[in-house]
């Protein structure tokens, strides 16, 4: 059966949903435990170093990306986020920004904005449902919340919708390896 992530964009907010063949419990796990989340994300040729998770609202949810060496790329991007919300095995809500992200990363994001909407960071809220679904499936729904539609545009140029889709595309190779 064809993967496919569906694209929403209500207000500020990139809406991702794609199913998996994978009960919520499994699912859950690869969201929560540091080890498994570094194997899958990041967009593809990316990796992860320095993964933290906290499952508690207020821990850490954590990952530092490393793009692909020799390409323009190779730096780090770091992804540091507060667990605000946790509804286990069924919704994650984390808060963060992009304070630490490359300068270069942050000019060209920038000069997708007005003057007057640029930023020195990208704050993000991050929610994840799982839902159940027949067959052991889950359909899992990742909303990211921009401070504008402006800011979520310039997120969309700057390949959101491609990274997350190249991570969701590592995370269901992730998913075969796992017992159920």
């Amino acid at each position: 059966m064809p993967v496919e992530t569906i694209l929403e964009t209500p207000g500020s907010d990139i809406v991702l949903i794609r199913e998996f063949d994978a009960p919520p419990e499994l699912l859950w796990r690869v969201w929560m435990e540091a080890d498994l989340l570094a194997r899958w994300f990041g967009p593809e040729g990316f990796t992860n170093h320095d993964c933290v998770v906290e499952p508690k609202v207020g821990g850490r949810w954590q990952a530092i990306m490393r793009g692909p060496k020799g390409t323009e790329f190779d730096q780090d991007y770091p992804i540091k986020s507060t667990i605000v919300a946790l509804d286990p095995p069924h919704r994650l809500v984390a808060a963060g920004g992009s304070e630490e992200y490359p300068d270069d990363w942050m000019e060209q994001y920038n000069s997708f904005m007005a003057a007057d909407e640029r930023e020195t960071s990208v704050d993000i809220v991050m929610e994840v449902t799982l839902e159940p679904l027949p067959g052991g499936r889950t359909r899992q729904t990742m909303r990211q919340t921009f401070k504008s539609p402006e800011a979520r545009d310039a997120a969309l140029k700057m390949g959101a919708e491609q990274g997350w889709s190249g991570s969701f595309t590592k995370l269901d190779g992730l998913l075969e390896t796992q017992p159920r």
